[in-house]
């Protein structure tokens, strides 16, 4: 604009001061300037064509800024993710804890998740003292509604409902470490309701009575003795170790050496078995 302004502004008169001292070194401090902001100039054209050509490749590959794309780590970062990757990589779940309604909830919608995914095989390791009653019946309804089966092994100890859902696992794929504890007994009531009346007191230990029976019929189908035999083992504590459960039927092998890794094996043979 400059320019075209310099062209078409009238020419004026100007002196001829060719022959007065001082001038040539003016002209030349004039054309030194002018090279440097012109080499300036270039400079910061430069850098801004730079800039603009790594942007348009960066939004070429998909992404909107110059920063470096960061590699993804895998490596869990907490229990609750190392938890989170078994469940959905390997197909393993932990009930550990005592039973409520919360973990039941868990469980239930992670054992949903896997059977929804494929039909290979969901182990279920368990390291409980029981919990509620109808809670862990939850757990124990939805293993047998899925497609995949369920193989069980106690970590540690099983007791009261956990045991329960020990036995109902996949015959032939129920497990229990060397040193684990098993223990079932009859259900008792509970301390949610200190003070009752004799009529409530009679329709709790009716309740309780019928849940009894309910017990020692699932017990009965899992490990293929009479209910009758349950009922006698169930009035007290009866604790076993992992081979006394097996004699008893709630377990059908004690795990031995390379346990989990043959379970993750067996999953992907079974897979293959079905296809």
């Amino acid at each position: 604009v400059a320019l075209l302004q310099h062209d078409e502004a009238p020419k004026r008169s100007t002196p001829d001061l060719t022959n007065q001292p001082g001038v040539v070194a003016i002209r030349a401090r004039k054309t030194r300037s002018c090279s440097m902001r012109m080499r300036h100039a270039y400079r910061g054209i430069y850098a801004l064509q730079s800039a603009a050509c790594a942007y348009t490749l960066n939004a070429v590959a998909g992404q909107a800024s110059t920063e470096p794309i960061k590699k993804k780590i895998d490596t869990p970062k907490s229990a609750g993710e190392l938890l989170a990757n078994l469940a959905t990589r390997q197909r393993h779940i932990f009930l550990s804890g005592s039973i409520d309604d919360e973990l039941a909830k868990a469980v239930v919608a992670m054992l949903i998740y896997l059977d929804h995914e494929s039909s290979e095989p969901i182990s279920l390791h368990i390291n409980s003292t029981g919990g509620k009653v109808y809670a862990a019946m939850a757990i124990y309804d939805t293993m047998a509604m899925l497609h995949s089966p369920v193989h069980t092994t106690c970590l540690g100890h099983c007791e009261s409902m956990a045991a329960v859902i020990l036995a109902a696992g996949e015959p032939g794929s129920r497990y229990a470490l060397p040193n684990a504890r098993i223990m079932i007994h009859q259900p008792v009531r509970g301390t949610s309701r200190a003070k009752s009346n004799a009529r409530e007191l009679a329709i709790q230990s009716a309740e309780i009575e019928k849940t009894r029976l309910r017990i020692a019929q699932l017990l009965a189908n899992s490990t293929g003795r009479t209910q009758k035999e349950l009922e006698e083992l169930i009035n007290e504590d009866h604790y076993c170790t992992a081979a006394e459960a097996r004699e008893l039927g709630i377990i059908d092998q004690i795990a031995t050496s390379g346990h989990f890794s043959r379970t993750a094996a067996s999953s992907k043979s079974d897979s293959l078995r079905r296809i």
